[in-house]
């Protein structure tokens, strides 16, 4: 996967890039290696995506089997519209979200399949920070990527406090190894996770003490805050501190010096401050449980990080980030190994648990990997439970209301030279000649039987 934005090869019309875009297509998966791992920012205007799209239009080309000539169509209107998705009577059908469609407004995240393909589209209004470089530890390219990796690398410009804010397994820990390293202070990474420390050793553990300053202390320790000293502390669940020594903290965020359990003198330190939270400090601070100063003082750098369902974009880099894949025992990105299948079922999945719900799937599906793909079967319940939920491969339709189309057909058969009429006409689609006959699907299949007309005729009026 490439880590910048380009144009296929197979791009009929050259289309001039604005140095804005409102939309963006991320092909996530595709069985054509030219296209897989591609992002398309799409003008205004209706784009196809095909086997081999009609000349003279937006289009996106692809070596695919699975689909059509002209596939699907994507209507872009710009100014943050939807997205209307057309399906163009594709012989395998084009699915969003999960669910078959013949026509639909997509959204932002919203999960496009077409054959082999798997696509996310992206609304993006330029609102990140141009700071566009992947890492291992904020891996995408999506624009909430973007946003995250352009606030650290502000965040590096000065040595204030900053504030990582977002759900149980969104990455905090990450972020926060990544703005150590673009920091590039000399002193350690410490962490100190706030809600797992007794409070009453909470004093001691963070500030130090001298010896004797307490039954048992039968040595001087330096706290976890020298430890960190010209480097980074990174205070994991800091609305959990509490609120007795708040006040400490706050004192060696504004002053620089800290003053040991039982010491007698201050001791200046140099240290970078980043708390994580996925509590709300605001409600915390109106409900008496943290002060507004120390509030204010964290915050002086605040960074976002959104759900994984906010970043699906980033999901296969994401993925190969928490938990690499290895087979016989080489790296193998999961963008080669999951199927199209499978891919699609882990875009469309909640995550409620984020990073760390994905990586227990992954480790799962990782267990099954034996050199071929890796399938549906290797995904955890919870995520084949929401995927059985979803229409994605939807009863026949009917093309006709008459009770008893069989009898009728056989009475106005067409003969084999009006079948092939029929498939010029139709380029090969035999559920719009259904639609045109009044029939169903598969009675346009045995005219085809009857007349001696094989399944390689039919396709080459697909080409």
């Amino acid at each position: 996967m490439v880590d910048t934005t380009r144009t296929s090869p197979r791009l009929l019309t050259a289309v001039a890039v604005p140095a804005q875009t409102t939309w963006r297509l991320h092909v996530m998966g595709a069985s054509d290696a030219l296209h897989e791992g591609s992002i398309y920012q799409l003008e205004p205007g209706d784009w196809i995506i095909g086997r081999g799209p009609t000349e003279g239009v937006n289009a996106l080309a692809f070596d695919d089997s699975t689909m059509s000539r002209d596939h699907v169509q994507l209507r872009v209107k710009g100014g943050g519209n939807p997205v209307q998705v057309t399906d163009l009577e594709s012989r395998n059908g084009t699915f969003l979200g999960g669910r078959r469609l013949r026509s639909a407004r997509a959204g932002d995240g919203a999960v496009l399949r077409a054959g082999d393909m798997v696509a996310v589209l992206e609304s993006d209004n330029g609102r990140h920070c141009d700071h566009s470089e992947s890492s291992a530890n904020v891996p995408g390219r999506s624009a909430a990527s973007r946003e995250i990796r352009g606030e650290l690398a502000l965040a590096t410009r000065d040595a204030l406090a900053v504030l990582l804010i977002g759900p149980t397994g969104s990455g905090k820990e990450f972020a926060a190894t990544e703005l150590h390293r673009l920091s590039k202070r000399g002193g350690r990474l410490v962490r100190v996770n706030v809600a797992a420390i007794p409070a009453n050793l909470f004093e001691s553990e963070l500030f130090g003490h001298v010896k004797g300053a307490f039954s048992g202390a039968n040595e001087a320790r330096p706290g976890r805050i020298r430890e960190a000293d010209r480097g980074t502390l990174v205070l994991d669940e800091i609305g959990e501190l509490p609120l007795e020594l708040q006040p400490k903290l706050l004192r060696a965020l504004e002053e620089g010096v800290i003053r040991p359990v039982g010491g007698s003198r201050d001791i200046p330190v140099d240290v970078r401050f980043c708390a994580s939270t996925n509590a709300d400090l605001e409600a915390l601070v109106q409900a008496g449980r943290f002060r507004a100063d120390l509030a204010a003082r964290l915050q002086t750098h605040l960074v976002r990080l959104p759900a994984i369902v906010a970043r699906k974009p980033d999901l296969v880099e994401l993925a190969n980030s928490v938990h690499p894949l290895t087979s016989r025992g080489r790296a193998k990105p999961w963008q080669d190994a999951l199927t199209a299948d499978a891919l699609e079922a882990l875009l469309l999945h909640k995550w409620d648990y984020n990073l760390r719900e994905l990586k227990a799937a992954l480790v799962r599906a990782g267990s099954w990997e034996s050199g071929g793909r890796i399938g549906l079967d290797a995904l955890p319940e919870s995520v084949l439970t929401q995927a059985r939920k979803r229409v994605t491969s939807p009863p026949e339709a009917k093309v006709a209301t008459d009770p008893m189309p069989t009898q009728r057909a056989r009475r106005n058969r067409p003969d084999p030279d009006e079948l092939h009429q029929a498939l010029r006409r139709h380029r090969g689609n035999v559920e719009s000649i259904a639609r045109e006959y009044g029939v169903y699907r598969r009675q346009v299949y045995r005219w085809l039987r009857y007349a001696g007309i094989e399944r390689d005729q039919v396709d080459r009026y697909r080409r």
